[in-house]
Order: C-alpha cells, then structure tokens, then sequence
C-alpha cells in the first residue's frame, strides 16, 4: 500500500474542478436540487493541509418532462423551464486519507410561458457539508493503483424556500448522504469509477438509491472525463393533479463531459455538458457550466515566495 502527500497533491486541482463542476440535477418540481449532495464526492483526496474552493455557474432548461415514464411537452403556462445556479465549493485534506467537504449554491428557476404560469424562485438552496474517508490504497504493479472510498454526509436546506410548484428550487428535506467509490487509474493518466450511494430523505420525499460511472484521463495540466449517473427513488408519487411535487419517485439516467485546465500552480478553469437520457417524474434537460478553482495552499506558497 502507499499513501503520501506527493500522491494525494498530484490529483489537487483535477479532483476539486471534478467535484465542483459534476452536473446539477432537477425534476419537474425541485429544478437542480439533486446535484450537489450526491457529486461533491470522488474517489480522490487532496492531502493533508491543502485546501481548494471552487466557484461554478451552471444553466440547464427543458420543455419536455416524463409524467411517471411518459415522455410529453411542458403546458403552455409553463412554456420553457430554465435554472441556473452559482455554486460555492470547499475541500479540505485533514490527513491524506480524510477529507471534509461543503457546498452552497444559490439558485434561481424560472418558466417562460404564456404568463399565467407560477412566479420565478431564487434563494439558497440546500447546504451540503460531507466527509470522506479512504480506508484502502492498492498498488498494482508499477503502474497502477486502486482506492476505495466511503464517505458520509448532511444535506439540507439553508432557507425556507417553496417546495410545491413546478419551478421550486429544491424539495426542502433534510438528507443523510452514503457513498462509497472504488478508482482504478493508471500512472499515464488514464482511469475509471465506480460509484454507489443511498439518500435517507425526511418528510414525504422518497428515498433515492444512486449509481455512477466515469472513464477519463488525467495530467499535470489537463481533467477529462464521460460520465453517466443514475437515480433510482424509492417508491413514491406519480405527477397528478393534488399530489405534492415533494412527494412524487424521481429516477433519471444523465450522461455528460467535462474538462478542467490548470492555468498556474494555484488557479484552474474548467468546463463542462450534459443531457437527460431517460427518467420518471423529472424534465429532460440538457446543461452546460463552466467555473474557476483556487488552490488556498499552492496561492499561499506563491504570495510568499516558497
């Protein structure tokens, strides 16, 4: 086994870009509100003492959405439903194997219909604060390695916001986060994850079971992956007149791509696009974002010449 600094340094900027810029997922009724707590978690640490905040913007619109698991065209009162979000996003190495990470975005939901349909929506949204923990490092050969990584967390909303309508920005329940990720990469930058979860969600939200999977490549100066993600709820409603948004099963399968570019040791940008393939009780949208990360360590070193 090998752990180390040097190690967990090398994945720095990749892996907080990757964290920060992972796609936000929507329903019908609760917009972007499933993104954050199930992405801010990868398969890499960032090591002891270093510290990276990344700030995102993200849009994504449909006027298609799956009503149970038929596919038609929003009403005209609701026309298009657009949401963007800003997101705020801090990882911290507190050993090389323990990593402590939190998001907050502001997001803001809109339709442009025929008029008639409901008032815009923009707030906070849910806080997510989670930490991860790699109990196995394996070292294949010479040139590969594998990790396995679990981590636990909170997710839950940082203002009274409106739940029930069709453009609320979340779905107001407070979540409790599981994840574990298996990473197998190679030393010439190629690798591939695993991903599986469970979201414990209060109130009449029903509880999620999620899934994903990444195929990228990795240098000094470059992030690229594919990625797809699956969610599957645990019971619940169907959309129907009377029926609480909160209430109703949301499944999806998205798939996407994303790239990140290191500018300096401390600064990096990074881009990236998605699409829903297929879903229940959910929009078919289609997104794109694009954000910075700053390396607190590395911009310390470089104001004070070490």
């Amino acid at each position: 086994m090998m752990h180390g600094a040097q190690h967990a340094r090398k994945d720095c900027i990749y892996r907080a870009t990757q964290s920060s810029l992972l796609v936000i997922f929507f329903s019908i009724a609760i917009s972007i509100t499933e993104g954050y707590a199930q992405d801010i978690v990868d398969g890499f640490t960032r090591g002891s003492g270093n510290t990276d905040i990344a700030l995102s913007l993200m849009s994504e619109s449909y006027n298609q959405f799956w009503v149970g698991q038929e596919e038609m065209d929003l009403p005209p009162p609701l026309g298009t439903i657009s949401t963007t979000s800003m997101n705020l996003f801090i990882a911290h190495g507190i050993t090389n194997e323990v990593d402590i990470v939190a998001s907050l975005p502001y997001i803001s939901s809109s339709a442009d219909g025929d008029g008639s349909g409901p008032p815009d929506q923009s707030d906070y949204q849910d806080g997510t604060l989670m930490v991860k923990w790699r109990p196995w490092h394996q070292t294949i050969g010479e040139s590969a390695s594998f990790d396995l990584t679990t981590a636990v967390g909170i997710h839950g909303p940082l203002t009274d916001y409106v739940v029930n309508a069709p453009v609320a920005i979340g779905h107001g329940s407070t979540n409790v986060e599981l994840r574990a990720i298996g990473l197998f990469r190679l030393e010439s930058g190629p690798f591939a994850s695993v991903s599986l979860g469970y979201s414990r969600r209060d109130g009449i939200v029903p509880d999620a079971a999620i899934s994903g999977f990444r195929l990228g490549y990795t240098t000094d100066k470059i992030y690229a992956e594919g990625w797809l993600f699956n969610q599957n709820s645990q019971g619940g409603t169907t959309i129907g007149e009377g029926i609480p948004f909160q209430s109703n099963g949301v499944d999806y399968m998205r798939a996407g791509v994303k790239g990140a570019y290191s500018i300096t040791d401390w600064l990096g940008i990074s881009v990236g696009g998605w699409t829903t393939l297929d879903g229940k009780n959910v929009g078919k949208a289609t997104g794109f974002g694009g954000g910075i990360i700053v390396q607190m360590d590395e911009l310390h070193r470089t104001i004070i010449g070490n």
